[in-house]
C-alpha cells in the first residue's frame, strides 16, 4: 500500500496531537500516522503536490489544491531534499527532518499556519 503525502504534511504528522478541522479529519490523520509507525521501515510514502491521503478527509478539499499551503509544500520539498520519484519509509522521513530541519526554518515556513501555535510548542525546538 502506498500512502501519498504532501511535503508539509510530513511536518504536521510529527506534531499531531489529535486536533484538526473535524473528527473525520483527525481520525484519518491518526490512522495514517499509526499505520506508518507500525510499518516504520517499509517503503510506503510517495511525495505528491496534489491531494494526498490526508487531504482526502479535509473539509476544505473542494478546492482540490489548497493554495495556502502550496508554498509550504515547495519549501519543505527543498529543505528535506525529497524526490517525487522515490518511495520512502516513515523512518526515512523522520531522519530527513532530524538532519535537515531546524527550528528557524520550521518557523519561517509555518509561522502563518493556523496550527502553528500547537507545533511551535512541540518537537522542533
Amino acid at each position: 500500500m502506498i500512502i501519498y503525502l504532501r511535503p508539509h504534511h510530513l511536518i504536521c504528522m510529527q506534531n499531531f496531537i489529535g486536533k484538526g478541522y473535524n473528527s473525520e479529519f483527525t481520525d484519518n490523520m491518526a490512522s495514517i500516522i499509526s499505520y506508518l509507525k507500525n510499518h516504520a521501515d517499509e517503503k510506503l510514502i510517495k511525495i505528491t503536490f496534489d491531494e494526498d491521503n490526508i487531504c482526502a478527509k479535509c473539509p476544505n478539499q473542494e478546492l482540490k489544491k489548497c493554495l495556502k499551503v502550496s508554498q509550504r509544500d515547495s519549501d519543505y520539498f527543498i529543505v528535506l531534499r525529497l524526490d517525487l520519484n522515490k518511495v520512502y519509509s516513515w523512518n526515512d522521513i523522520k531522519q530527513f527532518i532530524k538532519k535537515y530541519l531546524d527550528y528557524k526554518t520550521f518557523s519561517n515556513i509555518c509561522s502563518n499556519c493556523q496550527w502553528f501555535y500547537i507545533c511551535n510548542n512541540l518537537s522542533l525546538r
